[in-house]
């Protein structure tokens, strides 16, 4: 279409709320042609175009667009062709364009090199004008890469909902955690399990389950599920259950059942366990088994107000610091 302009005001999608392009579709551009969109919106993502692919991630150069001009030997900077965005939004947010990947619109450069130039696909000139928004934050892709604030590891107990610290960011290293969804397997099956409630996650966090009662360590796949994977491995500890919670029979998850009479409070929600002040708790070993014991004391003086102490998550660090709780004094 040359010297001509076409406007799309008004619409609404699922994916997309002007255009979706899947598969190899685009949107080819001519001399003095003007593209509008204004006030789209898309529930889930690209308010006024959304663009999904697969297989061609690895082609950088623009000629592979979705966008082109119809001379693919002149650079995006020299289009003699317009496009304008304005009130455009994508599940409650500012967003004109989503793209599976920006690695198909980059204008040369080698793969080492290429994500320096992710800020200026779509921002290549003056003729490319988002109104009153940003044209960085105007576009999305899926997400690109995992990012963790914890060296991809995680310490958690049987039946813990544990938040795993991860990022994930798009092409543009916008951080998409919130807008993502991925998949959870266990490289450490036997040993290591997730629940079945947290296999697929939106939400950063995960539930892990042990059978037999001991510290187990393993790995654990992170892996996004659509349109482009991308994968992570994770470091996982499962410990034995606080003290005060235990397995019972067949249930993977931590319970409170361990209340020693009411000298332990038990907490399911944040896997935390207080011991009533004038009692005792530690490790007891015999025949190389290790098992929580609790009991009072008579032996018991104290001028706190406080009646319970919280005490540490892991048994192994009762018999570290050889606790006895409760201001004991003999």
């Amino acid at each position: 279409m040359t010297n001509s302009s076409i406007t799309f005001t008004n619409n609404m999608g699922r994916h997309g709320g002007a255009i979706a392009l899947l598969g190899a579709a685009f949107i080819e551009t001519h001399p003095l042609s003007k593209l509008v969109f204004v006030n789209n919106s898309a529930l889930i993502a690209g308010g006024a175009i959304y663009e999904t692919s697969i297989g061609e991630h690895d082609l950088i150069n623009s000629r592979n667009c979705f966008i082109r001009y119809f001379n693919i030997s002149v650079t995006p900077d020299q289009w003699n062709s317009s496009f304008f965005f304005s009130g455009n939004r994508a599940n409650k947010r500012n967003e004109s364009i989503f793209a599976t990947s920006l690695l198909i619109c980059q204008w040369g450069g080698s793969f080492g090199n290429a994500s320096d130039d992710f800020s200026k696909v779509f921002c290549w000139s003056k003729n490319w004008d988002y109104g009153d928004g940003n044209c960085t934050m105007e576009i999305r892709t899926s997400p690109a890469v995992f990012e963790s604030m914890n060296n991809f590891t995680i310490d958690t107990f049987p039946g813990e909902r544990r938040s795993m610290h991860l990022k994930m960011l798009d092409d543009r290293r916008t951080d998409v955690t919130g807008s993502s969804v991925f998949l959870a397997k266990s490289l450490s099956e036997g040993t290591i399990e997730v629940d079945s409630s947290t296999k697929y996650i939106s939400d950063n966090h995960i539930e892990l389950h042990t059978r037999n009662g001991r510290e187990n360590n393993g790995k654990i796949l992170l892996e996004t599920i659509d349109p482009r994977v991308v994968h992570v491995i994770m470091n996982v500890t499962v410990f034995p259950c606080p003290p005060g919670m235990v397995t019972v029979g067949d249930e993977p998850s931590c319970q409170c059942r361990g209340s020693f009479n009411g000298i332990l409070e038990c907490n399911a929600i944040d896997f935390h366990t207080k011991i009533q002040r004038g009692n005792w708790i530690g490790l007891y070993t015999y025949h190389n088994v290790s098992k929580v014991v609790a009991s009072s004391t008579p032996y018991f003086d104290s001028t706190s107000n406080n009646l319970f102490i919280k005490l540490p998550r892991r048994t192994d660090e009762l018999d570290k610091t050889l606790t006895l709780c409760g201001e004991v004094n003999r």
